[in-house]
């Protein structure tokens, strides 16, 4: 049986949209940044959040705080799970940091498999206003994908029930 040209162009394309599945031990991270136009006051700095695993029960994380604009003073903090021990400084704070000069911290938690997630928070003072920007990620366990189960009415018509 022979295709046609076009459905040989369909199958190349399906199969190279499949992406691979992402490592479990490779680093993961998220970055929230100030938006290049706001009709409200916006926090001058940049928030990064990455993880990196160092054992089955420990992580290194590590916040950045980039400024935009010249500040003051740079406060981080980290906000842990509840199931999480902190090996680490999960608070720094920083005097004044030029614009697009980093302000670093790197702490180690002991943590479980439980789905969960660290902020990292980056305050800043801008004319005696605190302001912050955070970033998220998530660490353990993903969360598993919800099961349904579709049911067909007398008139035909399905019906999906979600069950987490």
């Amino acid at each position: 049986m022979k295709g046609t040209p076009r459905t040989l162009v369909a199958v190349l394309l399906c199969a190279a949209c499949q992406a691979s599945a992402p490592q479990l031990d490779s680093p993961r991270g998220h970055r929230s940044s100030p938006p290049s136009t706001s009709c409200k006051p916006e926090p001058p700095v940049a928030v990064e959040i990455t993880t990196r695993s160092l054992a089955a029960d420990e992580l290194e994380i590590t916040a950045r705080a980039i400024p935009t604009a010249n500040v003051p003073a740079v406060e981080l903090a980290l906000a842990l799970p509840g199931h999480a021990t902190a090996l680490g400084a999960t608070h720094a704070r920083y005097g004044a940091t030029a614009a697009g000069q980093p302000q670093v911290m790197t702490t180690r938690i002991r943590v479980d498999q439980r789905t969960a997630s660290v902020t990292a928070i980056a305050r800043v003072t801008v004319d005696d206003v605190a302001m912050s920007r955070t970033a998220t990620v998530a660490i353990g366990a993903p969360e598993p994908a919800p099961r349904t189960r579709t049911y067909v009415g007398p008139d035909g018509e399905l019906a999906r029930e979600v069950t987490p």
